[in-house]
């Protein structure tokens, strides 16, 4: 008996954490607030570009510097440190951050996967109630490797998931624009830019646009 209910126990951990993470997610949405006619709205600082495939400057926008960079990828640290340099080079200035959308196609398989990943789930835990409902007199051979080893079924879906949905929307994009004027490119050189040529780079750029040395 006491091992019935510790494989119960096994098998409803992943819905747990799914759980927790939908309920972290909700968590994580800004609140919705009532500010008196006194009081100023906080500035927003982190944007979603449009998105236009093709566009020389497709997630830029003019008249400010502008960080595109892939949230999937874990690059919000070094975006966070480079905004802190632009703001402490050109003292004033306005730095916006984005995410960097994938190609259309990626996203709309990024959405596709999450359905997938559930339904295989609910297959590996339900299997012998749901292929009757669809019309299976038995369960198909292969469910049969799934019914051996529920947990190992459950977790591959959820593992598996995961990461085809990163690998779907990551972009490794860092992008650095300046009033719609490409300044660094992370997709052109394979690498994160330096203090140092980010400064050379967005001196010349200031020079050439204001005439003003920094």
């Amino acid at each position: 008996m006491a091992s019935e209910r510790l494989q119960q126990a096994i098998l409803l951990l992943p819905l747990l954490l799914m759980a927790c993470d939908v309920w972290t997610a909700v968590r994580s949405l800004p609140a919705k607030h009532h500010h008196h006619s006194d009081r100023q709205p906080p500035q927003e600082q982190v944007v979603q570009p449009p998105y236009v495939p093709g566009a020389k400057d497709a997630a830029s926008y003019g008249g400010k510097f502008h960080i595109s960079f892939c949230t999937s990828c874990s690059f919000k640290n070094q975006a966070m440190q480079t905004k802190t340099m632009l703001e402490t080079l050109v003292p004033g200035t306005v730095v916006v951050l984005s995410n960097y959308p994938p190609p259309f196609h990626k996203r709309m398989l990024s959405k596709i996967v999450p359905a997938i990943q559930f339904g295989g789930i609910g297959v590996a835990l339900a299997g012998e109630q749901i292929f009757p409902m669809l019309g299976y007199a038995a369960p198909p051979a292969w469910y049969n490797t799934f019914r051996q080893n529920k947990f190992g079924a459950v977790a591959s879906c959820w593992l598996i998931g995961n990461f085809l949905q990163n690998a779907l929307l990551g972009t490794g994009a860092f992008e650095v624009y300046y009033d719609g004027d490409l300044v660094f490119s992370k997709l052109q050189t394979k690498r994160f830019p330096t203090d140092d040529e980010l400064r050379d780079s967005i001196g010349k750029l200031l020079v050439r646009k204001t005439g003003t040395v920094y």
